[in-house]
């Protein structure tokens, strides 16, 4: 869900907003995910729903401008200067970060306690994974001796489904020109390991309009 109407107060003077921040609403249901409204992390989420978005980098604009909206928000009683201008590169990383870890920490939730270790991704030990700085779960490929960068060397691991593997997937196929599968997969691999990645190239691509 997107607020594009916010509270009566924020069209009138400054002098009339509220001393202290207010938590925004949060609406429940299975499709609704809460955007956390700082850089990564917060204690004050506001709501946007995944399944509501054709693209990823419209998802991840969005999110980007909302985290931005938040911060700014939360800057003004402070008197402290408002971000302002075009989206920068870092706010657009952190954008993606933050749906990485929601949507990992959802199908892993022991990612979420450290001290239970690794989940069992594949249901076998068929490939090392770890989890790196960022708290993000990565797979080690066969690719480690290779000059290939970090990400494809270590792809982020993604579960299968889900409304963000499918705007990954949709986004890989658009960068490589509506290829085949294995195409679409390779693009994929550049940064993300997809649980039963081929098959659900395929599925995406079977749902193409």
């Amino acid at each position: 869900m997107v607020w594009w109407k916010g509270p009566v107060w924020l069209s009138q003077g400054k002098e009339q907003w509220p001393a202290e921040p207010l938590e925004p609403p949060i609406a429940d249901g299975p499709d609704c995910t809460p955007l956390e409204s700082s850089m990564v992390s917060s204690d004050e989420p506001a709501v946007l729903d995944l399944s509501k978005f054709s693209s990823l980098n419209r998802l991840l604009r969005t999110t980007a401008w909302t985290k931005r909206a938040c911060r700014n928000f939360r800057r003004a009683p402070h008197g402290e200067e408002h971000l302002v201008g075009d989206l920068t590169l870092e706010e657009l990383s952190n954008a993606r970060l933050y749906w990485e870890k929601v949507v990992q920490h959802s199908a892993y939730p022991e990612l979420r306690a450290s001290k239970q270790g690794l989940p069992q991704v594949f249901g076998a030990n068929q490939m090392s994974v770890f989890i790196d700085k960022e708290g993000l779960l990565r797979c080690k490929s066969r690719l480690q001796n290779s000059e290939l960068p970090y990400d494809a060397q270590n792809p982020i691991v993604l579960p299968k489904g889900g409304s963000f593997t499918a705007l990954v997937i949709a986004q890989a196929h658009e960068n490589c020109l509506h290829a085949g599968t294995e195409q679409t997969l390779m693009e994929v691999r550049k940064r993300y390991w997809v649980i039963h990645g081929r098959n659900q190239v395929k599925k995406g691509h079977s749902e193409l309009p």
